[in-house]
């Protein structure tokens, strides 16, 4: 997830002083970039609630979570923490065959598409926006 750091852009706005911005098209930018990062937490709401239906739900149900903690725990530590261990076979076939995960690997891949071209759409603005901010400033 992404977590966007605007303390300065939230203080411009409650406190009035956008308008001591006298170049309206960085102002504009501005609240384009917030518009889009908030559409970007909209959609990963919306995948935050598929997650849960498609995956984890359906997982509870016949997946021992302990195993996949253990070898995930493993994995990440390098060996120093968790345990290697095999997912057992019949549960394995389950996860392969079970429609509503397979749909939930599917929407994911939409979902991070879509949040993904999002992210990279706000890291375009912004950087189109300190190049005419640097230009605004450098003029003055």
């Amino acid at each position: 997830m992404y977590y966007q750091s605007n303390n300065t852009y939230q203080e411009l706005i409650n406190s009035g002083n956008l308008a001591l911005i006298s170049n309206d098209y960085i102002k504009d930018m501005l609240l384009d970039v917030e518009l889009l990062y908030q559409k970007l937490k909209s959609e990963e709401g919306h995948y935050r609630f598929d997650a849960e239906k498609t995956f984890y739900e359906p997982q509870y149900k016949f997946v021992d979570i302990n195993i996949l903690v253990a070898n995930y725990t493993y994995q990440v530590t390098n060996g120093q923490a968790g345990k290697n261990l095999d997912m057992p076979t019949e549960i394995v076939h389950k996860i392969q065959n079970n429609i509503e995960l397979k749909n939930g690997f599917s929407l994911s891949i939409l979902e991070y598409e879509k949040m993904n071209g999002q992210m990279k759409e706000i890291i375009k603005m912004a950087e189109n926006l300190i190049k005419i901010i640097n230009i605004e400033t450098n003029n003055k």
